[in-house]
Order: structure tokens, then sequence, then C-alpha cells
């Protein structure tokens, strides 16, 4: 199937268009829920804020000089300057990873839908949307959700590149890699 197939095909099927933007709202929406209701943030996030309260202030070597890795922390700081200040710096960590968590579902269900067919990946992304550990994953302050983003971005460019040898899906391959890697080193 080729990339515009697969528009043609959510274009000429709005009711797989609409399930996917219910799974997209749905699963966004178990993620804050869920953040809502946690009594006590994990243990990395307050280092994650105060690594992103670094980057605001523009103290590179704070950012820099510690072991993870800076995009989430930028992310962060980048978002909470688009913000009111009134918003808590781990509202707006979280909100980077809920966020995070829509655009993976949106690659997942492509990479799925490119692969194995529609159904493969409306039940693949209903299991996502659901199983437990992701919404742990995105719901927290913890660069897991951004770096799975990511990974699953350069998985989807990866099916695509192998399939039809363009050129613009191996580069895509190698920018998301990478930034999957200034999220988190394994």
């Amino acid at each position: 199937m080729k990339f515009s197939d697969f528009k043609r095909a959510l274009n000429n099927s709005p009711s797989e268009a609409l399930l996917l933007a219910i799974l997209v709202l749905l699963g966004m929406s178990l993620r804050w829920i869920a953040w809502l209701r946690s009594g006590i943030m994990f243990n990395d996030g307050p280092e994650f804020i105060r690594l992103a309260q670094a980057a605001a202030e523009y103290d590179w070597v704070g950012l820099f000089s510690h072991d993870y890795h800076p995009l989430y922390s930028v992310l962060i700081a980048f978002a909470h300057s688009l913000l009111d200040s009134s918003v808590s710096w781990a509202n707006t960590a979280v909100a980077i990873s809920v966020l995070s968590s829509g655009i993976c579902i949106l690659a997942l269900y492509a990479f799925l839908r490119f692969e194995f067919g529609i159904t493969a990946a409306l039940f693949g992304v209903l299991l996502f949307v659901t199983q437990q550990r992701s919404i742990d994953y995105f719901s927290d302050v913890m660069s897991e959700g951004v770096y799975a983003t990511f990974f699953v971005g350069a998985l989807f460019c990866l099916s695509r590149s192998l399939s039809t040898s363009k050129k613009r899906w191996f580069f895509g391959v190698g920018v998301i890699s990478g930034l999957a890697y200034l999220v988190r080193p394994e």
C-alpha cells in the first residue's frame, strides 16, 4: 500500500477516520485521567522538571551535565514557555507525554495499517490505548512515552523505506531515530 493510498482510504472512509479519532481521544483521555488520579509523580519526574527549568533558564551546563538525554526536558521547557505561568511544570510535562501518546497512536495505526491491514491496525491500536503499562508510561513525567512515539515513528518510516526504497523514508528513519536517542539512550 502506498502512503497516498492510506490518505485516500481515510478520506474515502469517514467511519475509519472517525474510529481512529475516537481511539486517539480515548487514549489521550485515559492517560490524562490516570495522571489526575495518581497520588505521586514517578521517581524520575522531579529530575526531568529540574532539567526543564535549567533549559528554560538557558543553563546548558546544568542541562547537559546530567545522565538523562535532554530532548524531553527541552520539550517540557518549550511547552511551558507557551502556556500560562499558572500551569505547573508537572502538568506541562504530562501534557507532553499525553500529546505524544496521541501521536504514537497515529504512528502505530499507520504502521499496522500498512503492514497488516485495517483489522490488525484497529485491534493493535485498541490494545495500545487500553493496555495498563501503556497508560502508565504516557501518563506521568517520564520520557518513555516520548521515546516510544519516536521509536514507532521510526519503525513506520523503516517499513515504508523497505517497501518503497524511497530515500525520504530512509532519511525519516535516521532523523526520527536520532530524536529517539535524544530522549532516551536505550
